[in-house]
């Protein structure tokens, strides 16, 4: 890992400067241009970065073509974004992971969050550690994408935000993190409840501007009970119910009825099946004939 600043101006480019920016034609070209260009492969400009994807999102939706010229509203969006460009290049984030750790590392966690709304989803990971009895958190990586143009529902959207977490979970358990990650993230003893206020994957899902992002302490170093004992974490709204708990038992009691009809022939009074079935079909030509003028007497 690397000891050494990493600057935001190194991974979001859309122009040389703000004022080239703003000089940018009004059409859709620029706005797909930009987006292509923006390179933060970790993910520490999710939050502001969904917004530039979500803009792209808006103009597919309307069929506007590469040289059509911008709506008001979105041209407004676009120029606000490029505005801030110049406060993203103020951040200044740590590459080592462990910056203040003297010795060993007593213990480490990984917490990733995830979240889902109508714009987007994803999942950003930090790391908990302790070191000489002092809790410490750390940013590691945020996945983004943005919702599907075919509408889903919520409930849809946040397993698509599990889900990318669990991604994540698989991610980090390779490489180089294989030492500090371990587990299963399918067990659902390690899935927590987390209020949206308190969720730093919130941020990415719905969009923030760079001036709010640069001083957020939730999205750079994860919520503060994090940081705290487990008796302040949120409590949890759902309890799971596990075997060794007793169970009541429900008695499950199916009724049929069967609906008495009433034999028009009685198969018992004749002789063989031959004169049964010429009967029958005599009897089903009458009852034909009589619906027949009954329909013409209610016309």
């Amino acid at each position: 890992m690397l000891n050494g600043p990493l600057y935001a101006d190194d991974l979001c480019h859309g122009a040389d400067d703000v004022e080239s920016a703003f000089n940018l034609s009004s059409d859709a070209r620029p706005v797909l241009s930009t987006a292509a260009k923006v390179f933060d492969p970790v993910g520490f400009l999710s939050p502001f970065v969904v917004r530039i994807k979500r803009l792209m999102q808006e103009i597919w939706e309307r069929r506007l073509d590469w040289d059509s010229k911008l709506r008001e509203d979105l041209e407004s969006k676009w120029k606000k974004w490029c505005a801030e460009i110049e406060v993203s290049g103020e951040m200044k984030i740590e590459r080592c992971y462990f910056s203040n750790v003297v010795g060993k590392l007593d213990s480490v966690e990984v917490h990733i969050f995830s979240d889902a709304s109508i714009v987007a989803y994803g999942a950003v990971a930090y790391f908990g550690y302790v070191n000489l009895r002092e809790v410490g958190t750390s940013f590691v990586m945020s996945k983004c994408r943005i919702s599907p143009l075919k509408k889903l529902s919520l409930p849809r959207l946040e397993l698509m935000g599990a889900l990318t977490a669990a991604r994540l979970w698989k991610y980090l358990s390779k490489g180089v993190f294989v030492v500090l990650v371990d587990g299963d993230c399918t067990s659902p003893d390690r899935w927590k409840f987390c209020p949206g206020l308190e969720n730093p994957a919130d941020k990415l899902t719905r969009g923030e501007n760079s001036h709010t992002l640069l001083n957020d302490s939730v999205w750079w170093q994860c919520p503060v009970w994090l940081r705290g004992s487990r008796n302040q974490w949120p409590r949890q709204k759902f309890e799971r119910v596990t075997d060794e708990q007793k169970l009541e038992k429900l008695n499950t009691s199916v009724h049929t009825i069967f609906p008495q009809t009433e034999m028009i022939l009685d198969e018992n009074k004749f002789s063989n099946l031959r004169k049964l079935l010429r009967v029958t079909a005599w009897v089903k030509r009458f009852v034909a004939k009589l619906r027949k003028r009954l329909a013409r007497v209610e016309r």
